[in-house]
């Protein structure tokens, strides 16, 4: 959004920030689930749609902390065909939305709109096999995994990522006046000081604390999860303690060692009772890994134990010893089946 002072005028019915004023106002009334996935194609369709979004919110958040005597003020200096629309909870009508930066510097204050702007902003990406480590500029850490990609802006009042893809451990510097969050789908995990990791692969979810505390929240959507708004459900995680779920609930708390967390960082895949379909799909994470499975059935075993994230030949020549299986070399691949009652097992 433009953030230079503007005359009042009626918002541009094509313009970004008009649509994303109607979308707004449209979900407040209600959305249907048609017109919720038409909402989710458009803010996906370019990101200056989901910038655009995102600070009318802001905007939003910020009206409804705004006085009676101001909501009046501000709605003079809109265009009259604007000030006839009807206040919706005491706000000014939402579809104004997109003038609004002008009657914010003019009622609320130039200095508490930019309040609402960010300081930094990044988009931190790796490519499979490729890991990073990254400091942000108010101290906090971030160690990227594998095919991870992590959006960072920081706020004056707040600080958010968001995890699009793969997973990421975060040692966060403490600011008790600058909470930090971690957006991830429909769901939300906020801490003030500690280390933790937070995976984010297809429908798996998890987060894992190795020291301090977070909070996690799940919400029926993203965008519920953007504004904090309605959580379904929250858990409080201590050190020592992980969350699991692959789905809109979650699923369960276990403990883990502290030690134990994002272990990937030094190049180690920790495997805790695992279909071994999702250990070989972890494994291509990292790279082209040769690992084929010949059967489902060989792929609902489950494995325990901790394996070299980048030498899929040793967990090739590992697993018949701990798995009733066989693994063959063929046309540059490991084929792994069911072994059959005259093949040996290996030693």
């Amino acid at each position: 959004m433009n953030t230079t002072p503007l005359t009042p005028a009626t918002p541009v019915p094509d313009s970004i920030d008009y649509q994303a004023a109607q979308w707004l106002l449209r979900q407040q009334q209600g959305l249907s689930p048609q017109e919720h996935a038409t909402l989710q194609q458009w803010l996906a369709a370019h990101p200056a749609h989901a910038q655009a979004w995102q600070q009318l919110h802001a905007l939003d958040s910020l009206l409804g902390s705004a006085s009676a005597a101001q909501r009046d003020a501000l709605r003079q200096q809109l265009p009259p065909m604007l000030q006839a629309l009807p206040p919706r909870r005491s706000r000014l009508p939402l579809a104004a939305a997109a003038c609004l930066c002008c009657a914010i510097a003019g009622g609320l204050g130039w200095q508490q709109w930019q309040q609402q702007q960010p300081l930094y902003q990044a988009t931190l990406v790796t490519a499979q096999g490729e890991q990073r480590d990254v400091t942000l500029p108010d101290g906090s850490r971030l160690s990227l995994d594998s095919a991870t990609r992590v959006d960072v802006t920081l706020y004056r009042q707040q600080r958010n990522t968001r995890l699009l893809a793969g997973q990421a451990f975060f040692q966060i510097a403490p600011d008790k006046q600058r909470p930090f969050h971690v957006l991830a789908d429909s769901r939300r995990v906020t801490v003030l000081g500690t280390r933790f990791s937070v995976r984010q692969v297809g429908r798996s979810y998890q987060v894992a604390v190795a020291e301090g505390k977070v909070r996690v929240r799940q919400y029926s959507n993203r965008l519920d999860a953007d504004a904090d708004r309605q959580p379904l459900q929250q858990a409080t995680l201590q050190a020592g303690q992980q969350l699991t779920s692959d789905s809109k609930r979650f699923s369960h708390i276990t403990p883990v060692p502290p030690a134990a967390v994002a272990t990937w960082r030094s190049g180690r895949l920790l495997f805790d009772n695992t279909p071994l379909a999702e250990v070989i799909a972890e494994f291509k994470r990292y790279g082209p890994s040769q690992l084929q499975l010949q059967d489902p059935a060989s792929g609902q075993l489950r494995l325990t134990g901790t394996f070299n994230a980048y030498q899929p030949a040793q967990f090739a020549h590992a697993l018949p010893r701990v798995l009733p299986l066989a693994v063959t070399r063929q046309h540059g691949q490991w084929l792994i089946h069911a072994r059959s009652a005259s093949e040996p097992q290996q030693r």
